[in-house]
């Protein structure tokens, strides 16, 4: 193996490492775990998914290893600033040879990525106000508004486990949350 390789490995499982939310007053999601979160949703959505797909899913945020997780608000409210960011993001991929998984995705499915990437947020926010945790709430209710926006083009079945959820309900404007302390049992029986 040579060295190029060998860093290339190395990168590739740091990448894992990167921290989101590091802003907010929460414990921070590894993008290892935010890969993992969007596979396993994907599988049990759509079983028949494209290796394409999942490889997309796994590298899609690999960029941040270089950048950093730059936070979403600030990014929307400086929009030179995310332009070269994700210029720059962009041009890394394509160095480490990674962005040909996305560059060949069809349309539905980066459609799947994209829709993925905002129901792991509010599935993530969803997980941890159970506990109790409600530092999530701001950005999972951006992430169910632009999903409600994108609704007519999400996959149906993705958009169907938002639903089915009680995250959010199609036609209302903003999310609606699960009480923190609605216990598992509790939510089984109203998802039925």
């Amino acid at each position: 193996m040579s060295f190029r390789e060998l860093e290339k490995v190395l990168t590739f499982r740091e990448t894992g490492q990167v921290r989101r939310y590091h802003t907010l007053p929460t414990e921070p999601q590894s993008l290892a775990d935010h890969c993992y979160g969007m596979l396993a949703t994907l599988l049990a959505l759509h079983p028949d998914a494209s290796a394409n797909l999942m490889a997309a899913i796994v590298e899609h945020d690999m960029p941040e290893r270089w950048s950093g997780d730059s936070p979403s608000p600030f990014l929307v409210a400086n929009g030179d600033v995310r332009y070269h960011v994700h210029k720059g993001q962009r041009e890394y991929s394509r160095a480490l040879g990674t962005r040909r998984y996305f560059d060949a995705l069809t349309d539905e499915e980066k459609l799947w990525l994209w829709g993925l990437d905002k129901v792991d947020t509010v599935l993530l926010h969803f997980e941890r106000a159970r506990r109790g945790d409600l530092s999530l709430k701001r950005p999972a209710a951006v992430a169910s508004k632009v999903l409600i926006d994108k609704q007519q083009e999400l996959p149906k079945p993705l958009f169907g486990l938002i639903i089915s959820m009680g995250t959010l309900r199609p036609g209302e404007e903003e999310a609606v949350f699960p009480p923190a302390w609605e216990t598992a049992k509790q939510l089984a029986e109203r998802l039925g």
